[in-house]
């Protein structure tokens, strides 16, 4: 039960800040990122040891969709990054001076619960039920409580994920639909798929169309280059404790996807796929150092290194080498603490400042030598 308490928990606390005093909201909410954040820590310490949590239930057995949740050392290390994340956001959250705070702390949790949903599901119609909401809060936080063209950046994002997202749904039916016996959603179980096929355009087989839907939305989540669209737009647009999460921990479910899904269900595809894979994956890193180096805006400048880094760990990912997996298991969680990190202090720098140009926040040390 202990992952089923780590999935709801951030869930239920959203929902009971509907019912205490506004001055509470962030406390309340920092003690259920705490109790999520000693879950986690569990999840890890069991996979360290060799027996990885696991639950499953039946949910609806004729169509073989069930309740399969696990944390093995990938996803228990990135749910330890999700909760300490969160608690990061929650801290730079400014209560009194949100309008509706408890809304905002409530989709922060909402979050955290579908991105917990989706490192733990190991039933695709559960990930992708998972995978789906995470969007939902963020849109809302964007739309609601964004800056500049907060809702063109928001609709942006919910266009380019939600599109991509049809597409791994497809994959995920055509892969179901090619599995032999039992109807079962099961990953472990969906390996036996068979999609082979003749080549049909461009000399696609049936896995490889699949391979690629299921690529396009991990592709679109990370950002892989060239489908990193609405970046710039969604992480300029963020509240700072927004960015802190979108950047630091959901962006992780790209490349988690990858490593989860896409090359365990279509190996073949994956291997066949991997030097295109890659080669955008070495584009992008240079691609986003390039603009960073360009930026004025202390924010954009970080977005673009964030679009670089996270071109690496897809590398690694895309690589199916047990080195290259392993080390961007690695800098997915060193990334994320790092992200997050620069993106608060460019938040408080910019508010004490009253801007993000970089030439306007220089020598900053004189005034403030604890933060320096």
């Amino acid at each position: 039960m202990t992952l089923v308490a780590l999935l709801l928990l951030p869930l239920a606390g959203g929902l009971v800040l509907a019912r205490v005093p506004r001055n509470l909201t962030r406390e309340i909410a920092l003690v259920v990122a705490a109790l999520e954040g000693l879950l986690a820590i569990v999840a890890l310490y069991e996979a360290g040891q060799g027996t990885p949590l696991a639950f499953n239930a039946d949910w609806l057995p004729a169509a073989g969709i069930a309740i399969r949740l696990r944390a093995d050392g990938v996803s228990s290390a990135l749910l330890v990054l999700n909760a300490l994340i969160t608690t990061a956001a929650l801290l730079a959250t400014r209560v009194a001076e949100i309008r509706r705070p408890r809304l905002f702390v409530g989709l922060l949790l909402a979050t955290a619960t579908g991105t917990a949903g989706v490192l733990l599901a190991q039933d695709l119609v559960l990930f992708y039920v998972f995978w789906e909401a995470v969007l939902v809060p963020l849109f809302a936080l964007i739309a609601i409580y964004g800056e500049g063209r907060r809702g063109q950046a928001a609709l942006k994002m919910l266009i380019y994920t939600g599109g991509a997202s049809l597409a791994m749904l497809v994959a995920i039916l055509a892969i179901f639909a090619a599995h032999p016996g039992t109807p079962t959603f099961a990953i472990d179980q969906l390996t036996r798929s068979n999609l082979s096929g003749t080549r049909g355009l461009l000399g696609l087989t049936p896995a490889d169309v699949a391979f690629l839907g299921l690529a396009l939305a991990f592709a679109v989540k990370s950002p892989l280059f060239p489908f990193h669209g609405w970046m710039l737009d969604a992480y300029t647009a963020c509240p700072t404790p927004v960015l802190m999460v979108l950047a630091g921990v959901v962006s992780k479910l790209g490349p988690y996807g990858f490593f989860r899904v896409a090359s365990p269900l279509l190996p073949a595809s994956a291997q066949r796929f991997a030097p295109l894979l890659m080669t955008l994956a070495a584009v992008g890193i240079v691609y986003g150092a390039l603009l960073a180096l360009r930026q004025t805006d202390a924010r954009r400048m970080v977005v673009y290194l964030s679009l670089s880094h996270m071109c690496f760990i897809t590398l690694g990912v895309t690589s199916l080498t047990p080195a290259g997996m392993s080390g961007a298991a690695v800098q997915m969680v060193n990334h994320g603490i790092l992200i997050a990190a620069l993106f608060f202090i460019i938040g408080h720098l910019a508010r004490q400042a009253g801007s993000r140009d970089l030439e306007r926040i220089t020598g900053l040390s004189r005034g403030a030598p604890r933060l320096a």
